[in-house]
Formats: structure tokens, C-alpha cells, sequence
């Protein structure tokens, strides 16, 4: 008789600790769940940027191509000015090395 009822304590006892273990492992499962969704919903959302971003850079590259000449004549233009400038200062220093040479 004895070991009817400790056999009965036994499965009360286990039954109790699946019910709260099974609970506990259902709440684990619904967060997860929320969790892979945002997830999803962040990555859909990162997809949908980089798409975007590859679509800006290739129409900065058809922009580009297409100024190609104007850029092509505007940095001729200043590096004529930026050479023009360098010039100046070089022949201004030649001269006064010149005029200090003769000096001495």
C-alpha cells in the first residue's frame, strides 16, 4: 500500500513539473516567434534600402557618364587656373633668387 501512494506522489509531482516546464517552454516559443518576425521585418526593410542604394548608385553612375565632358572641361579649367597661379608664384621666386644673386 505504501508504495501505491508514494508511486501516486511520484506522478503528481512529475506531472506538475511538465505542466510548468510545458508553459514555460510555450512563453519561450511565442517570444521567439516575435523575435523572428522583427527580424524578418527588419531585414525586409534592410533589403528594400539596399536596393534603393544600388539603384541611387547606378543612376550616379548614368549622371556621371553623361557629365563626363562637363567635369572632363571643368577640371581642365582648373587646373589651367591652378597651374596659371603656381606659375606666378614660381616666376616671382625665381626672380627674386635672381635679384639676390646678383646682389652678392
Amino acid at each position: 500500500m505504501e508504495t501505491i501512494i508514494k508511486a501516486d506522489v511520484f506522478f503528481f509531482t512529475t506531472t506538475i513539473v511538465v505542466l510548468i516546464l510545458g508553459g514555460a517552454l510555450l512563453v519561450a516559443v511565442i517570444y521567439l516567434i516575435k523575435v523572428l518576425r522583427k527580424v524578418k521585418s527588419i531585414t525586409d526593410r534592410v533589403e528594400e534600402e539596399a536596393e534603393e542604394i544600388i539603384d541611387d548608385a547606378h543612376n550616379l553612375r548614368e549622371n556621371i557618364k553623361k557629365e563626363e565632358v562637363r567635369m572632363s572641361f571643368v577640371s581642365k579649367l582648373t587646373g589651367a587656373i591652378l597651374n596659371s597661379i603656381f606659375v606666378i608664384k614660381r616666376s616671382a621666386s625665381v626672380k627674386n633668387k635672381s635679384k639676390q644673386n646678383g646682389k652678392k
